[in-house]
C-alpha cells in the first residue's frame, strides 16, 4: 500500500533552508540542547537497489546520523539507514513520531539503527529535564 504523500513546506531556520517544518523543529531542538549538527551533510551512494541517500543531520559529538520521518519508516528507509551506518561505520538513528513528541514519549520516539553495534542509544548526555524543556519549545516554534 502506498502511503499518501503530503508536500513539506521548507522552512529557513539557523542558516539552513530544511525541507519540512519537521526538519525545522528537530534541530531547534538540537540547538536548545547544545547538540552540534550539520544538516544534509553529504549524500552517498548505497549501491544497488538503494541508490542515493542524503541523510538528514549529522551529530557531531555522537557520531550518528539522524534521519526524521513523520510515519513509522518503510522496509527501504530501514534499509538506506542501516547501509549508511554499515559503510561509514556510524550509528544511525530513525526518529519517528510525526510531530515533535511530547516530553514524556520522547525515547520511545528513536530507533536507532546500525549494524556494527545493535540498539546503541545516542544523546545519553542529556538530562530528562533539558530534553523536556527542549521539546516543549521545539513544538511550540511558529517559523
Amino acid at each position: 500500500m502506498r502511503r499518501k504523500v503530503i508536500k513539506a513546506i521548507e522552512t529557513e531556520y539557523d542558516g539552513y533552508k530544511f525541507r519540512s517544518r519537521i526538519e525545522a523543529r528537530w534541530a531547534m531542538f538540537f540547538n536548545l540542547c547544545r547538540v552540534a549538527y550539520e544538516y544534509e551533510k553529504e549524500g552517498y551512494d548505497l549501491g544497488d537497489p538503494l541508490g542515493w541517500y542524503l541523510p538528514d543531520f549529522w551529530l557531531n559529538a555522537d557520531k550518528a546520523w539522524v534521519e526524521i520521518k513523520g510515519p513509522p519508516p518503510t522496509a527501504e528507509e530501514i534499509a538506506k539507514l542501516s547501509r549508511l551506518a554499515l559503510y561509514t561505520e556510524c550509528r544511525a538513528a530513525l526518529i519517528f513520531y510525526g510531530p515533535i513528541p511530547s516530553p514524556h514519549n520522547f525515547r520511545r520516539s528513536w530507533r536507532v539503527v546500525n549494524c556494527m553495534q545493535t540498539n546503541v542509544p545516542i544523546m545519553t548526555h542529556l538530562s530528562d529535564s533539558l530534553i523536556r524543556a527542549a521539546l516543549a519549545q521545539a513544538r511550540a516554534a511558529r517559523f
